[in-house]
């Protein structure tokens, strides 16, 4: 079996060199038994009147080693941990509570955070888990969880409170994130009903979640990318966030994502219709909050939904029908699609080639020894019939053989897939869902997703989003200085076809709309040009 060694190698290989985890000031903090050894360190590491001695230090952990918490971690400062790149013989760093430390987070922290390479387990020293994984408040901090591992939360792995400038989430793994009693605890990510610049979660990987893979609630978040993400195993729906403004979901692996399935009397609790939750839900803006007090437009959002692939086992599809009152889960519900339909009113709400397929996962966590899968309908069983006994937890296996809060290393579950179609479904010919599962691809593929702007001489320019589009599009450049700018859509034959601006305009930033109206389909292209610059980029228009 291929292990996650090769697959964790390739994210911090890829990610270490651009990281402030480069810079100079940095302090090593060897691995101890004892308990509370990496809290001392840091917390004590001021000066005679109590101020940090460098605001800017950041630490870094031993590979291999163990961290026990004593009691929660508070953090009222900003903090960083990284640790060097695992692989097959050197493990990530385990931060785990000690034994009866009876405490409910492992961290709180009321800065700025940047975490790197570190894995966090909420399974103490004797067996017992942590209610919650990172706890973060605050007013427009900044939060950074790269290429770590977030294990056995009964909560969430990562939550926020209060307002929020930017939330990057890359290249991780959550797995296991089960509670004993409801299905609603178990998550992975989430921020808590206030307002956040940007939420980028990309290149992660969660695996067994009893509840929200995202839960963003009733929250602003004016920008959200969620793109090349494989979610394997999660008993409710994956995104609970039904107010999309300004957000792309593209490339995901969404495989037995919302196995509870919905009675009728559960949709009209869940779904302000009432309507089956499905995978994908959209509900239509809230007007007091959205439109009233922060002067959203509703047929204006902008969300791109492209190239997905979701997928129910025949596990999850023989306990629906084994149970009357249980209807299988649709991809999206009938609103959420018609309001991707409806072109007249949603002009840039963009569904574009979903797929239902079996990735043909290589290692999904069903050996001769144990199924996370079945394991997991058990626990569904004994939550909707107290006379079935359920398991006090569900997930991977452990190995008997490791200590309670040590997972296998490397990581047993390996989710690369097989299926062929998949495996050329993103751009560039590149696989859908967490791109680390493919490390002798992510690089090149990476360079085709992010679309980095072209710059040359004074002008940059922005890729056209959404893209692929069907209806229209918006094209975004940035003027170094004043210009003339002329703004030319073109056909694939050298054609000008419409000019969208041709005009004198300052220093800054400008956007303008493409309304494709009665084009066919296909590939055009947007030129840009100055008195000293010429940029040609490519757009493709869908129906």
């Amino acid at each position: 079996m291929k292990k996650l060694s090769t697959f964790l190698a390739v994210i911090f290989m890829l990610s270490i060199s651009h990281s402030i985890f480069a810079q100079a000031d940095t302090v090593f903090i060897a691995s101890n038994p004892l308990p509370g050894t990496l809290r001392d360190a840091i917390i004590g590491d001021t000066l005679a009147d109590g101020s940090r001695t460098n605001p800017d230090r950041v630490y870094q952990l031993e590979r291999n080693g163990v961290y026990f918490l004593s009691g929660m971690f508070v953090a009222g400062f900003d903090l960083k941990i990284f640790a060097e790149a695992p692989d097959a013989t050197h493990r990530p760093p385990i931060i785990a509570p000690a034994q009866a430390a009876g405490i409910d987070h492992d961290f709180i922290c009321q800065g700025d955070v940047s975490f790197r390479n570190l894995y966090i387990s909420n399974i103490s020293a004797g067996g017992s888990r942590n209610f919650g994984g990172i706890l973060c408040f605050g007013d427009n901090h900044t939060y950074e969880l790269d290429s770590c591992i977030l294990e056995g939360n009964q909560w969430n792995g990562f939550v926020i409170f209060g307002p929020t400038k930017k939330i990057t989430m890359t290249n991780c793994v959550v797995r296991n994130s089960v509670n004993s009693g409801s299905p609603w605890n178990g998550r992975g990510l989430s921020t808590r009903d206030q307002p956040v610049e940007e939420v980028v979660i990309e290149n992660n990987t969660f695996y067994n979640l009893n509840s929200f893979v995202f839960r963003g609630e009733w929250n602003e978040i004016k920008k959200m990318t969620f793109n090349h993400n494989t979610m394997v195993n999660t008993i409710k729906w994956p995104l609970q966030w039904h107010y999309a403004t300004d957000a792309t979901f593209n490339y995901n692996i969404f495989y037995n994502t919302h196995c509870f399935g919905e009675s009728a009397s559960e949709r009209a609790g869940q779904d302000k219709d009432g309507q089956p939750f499905g995978i994908f839900n959209l509900f239509e803006l809230e007007q007091h909050t959205f439109i009233d007090s922060l002067g959203y437009v509703e047929g204006e959002r902008k969300v791109t939904v492209s190239n997905n692939d979701y997928f129910f086992s025949s596990e999850i599809t023989d306990f629906w029908a084994s149970i009357d009152s249980v209807e299988a889960e649709p991809w999206m519900n009938e609103r959420t699609q018609g309001m991707f339909d409806d072109d007249a009113n949603y002009t840039a709400l963009n569904e574009i080639d979903t797929k239902n397929m079996d990735p043909e996962f290589i290692e999904v966590g069903n050996t001769a020894a144990w199924s996370t899968i079945d394991s997991m309908v058990l626990f569904m069983r004994g939550l909707r019939d107290t006379n079935v006994v359920k398991p006090l937890y569900w997930g991977f296996e452990p190995d008997p053989s490791n200590p309670p809060f040590n997972m296998e290393w490397p990581l047993p579950e390996n989710l690369a897939y097989t299926n062929a179609t998949l495996m050329t479904a993103a751009p560039g010919g590149c696989p859908i869902g967490d791109l680390n599962w493919f490390p002798a691809q992510k690089e090149g593929c990476m360079a085709v997703a992010t679309n980095e702007p072209f710059t040359s001489k004074g002008l940059t320019v922005e890729q056209n989003m959404p893209n692929p589009f069907k209806g229209q599009t918006t094209i975004a450049y940035t003027l170094a200085d004043a210009a003339k700018v002329n703004v030319s859509i073109i056909d694939i034959n050298g054609k000008v076809i419409t000019t969208l601006v041709n005009e004198n305009q300052p220093q800054g930033r400008h956007t303008v709309d493409w309304n494709a109206g009665s084009q066919a389909t296909g590939i055009y292209f947007y030129q840009i040009k100055t008195d000293n610059a010429l940029i040609t980029r490519k757009l493709e228009l869908i129906k």
